[in-house]
């Protein structure tokens, strides 16, 4: 009842800013009327997904917090954009990110970065749709196909008919509901146990806290390669991809513009290390309660979703869930809108 619930309300937003759909200007930027605190929400609930809400808890219930170094790398990159590459995109390009590059190197060049963005985006959001599949079957036992058609189409139908303005507004509700989930889960964590807190003192004590191994080695896991990564990933995430930089047009000015992507940033550095922390704490609760763990999860991605369906409550799991399908269903409508302006800006004009 609470996901049904979520799924009424997501649409209902649509619904509701469907009739300001009046042109391609409007569908794709809104009129740049967006408000720059959402637009940063909107581009934190577009970077999280249903992998985030998996995967960071699966990595840390398996290994410890290096992948946060990763992370740790987004300020820069949002720096870097915020002084550069925001003020030019408002000046230089009308809706896609890939204009730019016809202006500095002819159209072959604009084509050649819209198909790679598509191609990408593509194989991201099977990605994100399996990965929400999985982890509904370990929860409730529903069929992976029915969870990927529903939730495709729902996505499918919210982004046709709200445009970018339904899609902000509904990430808004759908990064708050994400956030509120991993409070939750954290909050019974730390409390499920006969001693309140043995979760956390528990993975303190099995170095599941572990940030950094600074060894000088690049054939491994460690600091530089995680650093490394995380600069280049998150370079090319703010600074080219058109998921973020259709939201950097959405607002009324360069500097509102500015102000939300650093929202987004924070809402996403405190995602980030609630996950991990969960990851933490699932592995300090299950060494602490071994009886509580079935012998068939084997693996830290599984983990997660099995908590949930076996040791919060029934409404409580109905919220979590619905945090859950928030994630994916934010990534796969702003992504579905960004393709959608990509091929009308790009293919079809």
């Amino acid at each position: 009842m609470v996901v049904i619930g979520y799924m009424g309300a997501v649409l209902w937003i649509g619904l509701r800013v469907m009739r300001r759909q009046t042109s391609a200007d409007h569908y794709f930027t809104a009129d740049q009327r967006i408000p720059g605190w959402a637009a940063g929400v909107s581009m934190f609930a577009t970077l999280l997904s249903s992998f985030t809400f998996i995967a960071f808890p699966g990595w840390t219930f398996d290994r410890d917090w290096q992948l946060l170094m990763r992370e740790a790398m987004a300020p820069l990159a949002v720096i870097f954009v915020a002084v550069l590459i925001i003020p030019i995109y408002r000046e230089a390009i009308k809706m896609s990110a890939y204009e730019y590059l016809e202006k500095r190197f002819g159209y072959v060049g604009r084509v050649y970065g819209t198909v790679g963005f598509l191609v990408g985006h593509l194989f991201k959001t099977g990605v994100v749709l399996f990965a929400l599949a999985v982890a509904l079957e370990t929860v409730i036992g529903t069929d992976k196909n029915i969870v990927i058609l529903v939730l495709g189409l729902t996505a499918l139908a919210l982004t046709y008919v709200g445009g970018i303005e339904g899609v902000v507004w509904t990430e808004v509700v759908q990064g708050g509901l994400m956030l509120l989930s991993g409070l939750v889960i954290i909050a019974f964590l730390l409390t499920l146990t006969e001693v309140p807190g043995t979760a956390l003192l528990t993975a303190w004590e099995g170095g599941k806290f572990r940030v950094i191994d600074a060894t000088p080695d690049l054939t491994r896991e460690t600091f530089w390669v995680f650093a490394l990564f995380g600069a280049f990933h998150f370079l090319t995430r703010y600074a080219t991809d058109q998921t973020m930089v259709q939201r950097y047009l959405l607002a009324p000015s360069v500097r509102q513009a500015v102000h939300g992507t650093l929202i987004g940033l924070a809402c996403c550095m405190v995602a980030w290390i609630m996950f991990f922390l969960i990851g933490s704490l699932l592995w300090g609760f299950y060494q602490s309660e071994p009886a509580r763990l079935a012998t068939s999860i084997v693996k830290g991605d599984q983990v997660l979703p099995y908590f949930i369906g076996r040791e919060l409550p029934v409404g409580l799991t109905g919220l979590v869930l619905a945090g859950l399908l928030a994630s994916a269903q934010s990534t796969i409508s702003g992504d579905l809108n960004c393709v959608g302006a990509c091929l009308t800006s790009d293919v079809f004009n």
